[in-house]
């Protein structure tokens, strides 16, 4: 297997390419001042993505974030902890 080492900004301004490389099966290390800290590899045949699953998964969240207390309920519950400060 070949491989190529290139610094960040280069991975920045060629990731497509290297993407490329990758899904080629070159090995490229991406190094920050000469030192590889990351590796590009392509991702196998069982990372399909099930659209359902991710459209069902994406509803979830909209519907975690619509749980979320409002500033009048957190501003109710302040206030209520400040009375018993109080009493």
């Amino acid at each position: 297997m070949s491989s190529v080492i290139v610094n960040t900004a280069e991975a920045h301004n060629r990731l497509s390419e290297l993407i490329d490389q990758a899904r080629a099966g070159v090995e490229v290390l991406i190094a920050r001042r000469g030192v590889p800290v990351a590796r590009l590899t392509p991702v196998g045949p069982t990372a399909a993505v099930d659209n359902a699953a991710l459209v069902a998964s994406l509803g979830e969240r909209k519907d975690r974030r619509a749980k979320r207390p409002t500033t009048a309920d957190l501003d109710a519950y302040l206030a209520v902890e400040r009375a018993s400060w109080d009493a």
